[in-house]
């Protein structure tokens, strides 16, 4: 549950960051004009989610890479 408190915060910082004109993605910038504030948070936290897991596999794919015998 420690992490969700994590990726909601920044879910939050990200909106409001982007509703002060911060220089941010398109489609965060789409996100936010288009759904209620609710809504918005909680596509960014999957977004963010989405985010971390992509790096979690891409980093222990290049071990197995890099370490061919898996140690």
């Amino acid at each position: 549950m420690k992490l969700r408190g994590h990726i909601t915060n920044f879910a939050v910082n990200l909106y409001m960051n982007t509703k002060r004109h911060v220089n941010v993605l398109d489609n965060v910038v789409e996100i936010v004009n288009r759904l209620p504030m609710e809504k918005a948070i909680y596509k960014l936290e999957l977004m963010a989610l989405k985010a971390l897991r992509i790096a979690y596999i891409l980093t222990t794919s290049n071990q197995t890479f890099n370490n061919p015998t898996g140690r």
